[in-house]
């Protein structure tokens, strides 16, 4: 096989006074080459009454090639000494293309022979643009930050091979938050809470079915929704710098909406099929505490 990744990123910052008025912009890349060659061979016996034999020999070559791009920017607006407003935007394109060429070997003429029912050659793009704003306190006391997200995400695919095609279009609000309060010398009290949006990969939408293994088939599912996951963290610390003790206490929860997992089903030949679907109350929860 070979394989090559290649990223980059460049950010340029400019301060435009001395309260913390400041604009950012940055580029970033990241493009990467997987290309890789297998071989597969089995040989599945039914007995019973309608017995059968099934011998595959099979050559599979995969060329992947995912570019990623993201350009954002960024520009604060201090309120007074404390105050202050963030306004963000970004975009990202992201462009796969995956051939996979399998090839059945035919005993008559010794040569492996290209068949296109279990090959594929599609092209998938995904499109993310994304506005945010925030507000937020940088106090010597009580430090805070609120931000609001629009993450609005198209996606493409079109299978040349399989003549296959589908388009999804996804728009999430998203928020995101942190406070920090000192209690007193020693004593600090925080809150953490963020959401996050997974997009389903081009594998669980993509309806063609990998039979690479006989036994075990794979058929995405282009109804997929993406998933959101919130994640909320408190924690609090007393640490007694002059005695060197402390304690701190922390706990958390974590929600899943709309999470993707795999569905396998099992046929009277023991032939599985496997395929995604979205679920609903996945959470799980921590708590603990630390004395020194």
């Amino acid at each position: 096989g070979f394989q090559r990744n290649f990223s980059n990123r460049l950010e340029v910052m400019k301060k435009l006074d001395t309260l913390g008025k400041y604009v950012r912009v940055y580029f970033e890349n990241n493009n990467r080459v997987n290309d890789s060659e297998s071989f597969l061979d089995s040989e599945r016996n039914i007995f019973g009454d309608d017995s059968s034999q099934q011998i595959l020999d099979q050559r599979t070559t995969i060329d992947n090639a995912n570019d990623s791009y993201e350009l954002g920017a960024s520009f604060r607006q201090p309120l007074n000494k404390d105050l202050y407003l963030d306004f963000r935007y970004s975009y990202n394109n992201n462009e796969q293309k995956n051939e996979r060429s399998v090839s059945d070997f035919d005993e008559g003429t010794g040569e492996y022979i290209y068949n296109s029912t279990l090959s594929s050659d599609f092209d998938f793009n995904a499109r993310k643009h994304v506005p945010e704003i925030g507000f937020g306190s940088n106090g010597k006391k009580f430090r805070f930050n609120l931000r609001a997200r629009m993450e609005q995400i198209g996606l493409d695919n079109e299978d040349f091979i399989q003549e296959t095609s589908f388009s999804k279009d996804y728009s999430n609000l998203l928020f995101s938050s942190y406070a920090n309060y000192t209690i007193g010398n020693n004593k600090r009290l925080g809150l953490n809470y963020n959401s996050r949006l997974n997009v389903p990969s081009v594998n669980q939408l993509q309806p063609v079915p990998n039979v690479r293994n006989p036994l075990n088939i794979i058929v995405g599912n282009p109804n997929l929704g993406p998933e959101v996951t919130h994640n909320l963290y408190l924690n609090y610390n007393d640490y007694n710098w002059k005695d060197r003790t402390g304690l701190f206490l922390y706990s958390g929860v974590n929600f899943e909406n709309d999470k993707v997992v795999s569905i396998t089903t099992t046929d009277e030949d023991f032939i599985r099929t496997t395929t995604y679907e979205n679920v609903e109350g996945n959470y799980r929860a921590w708590a603990g505490i630390n004395y020194s």
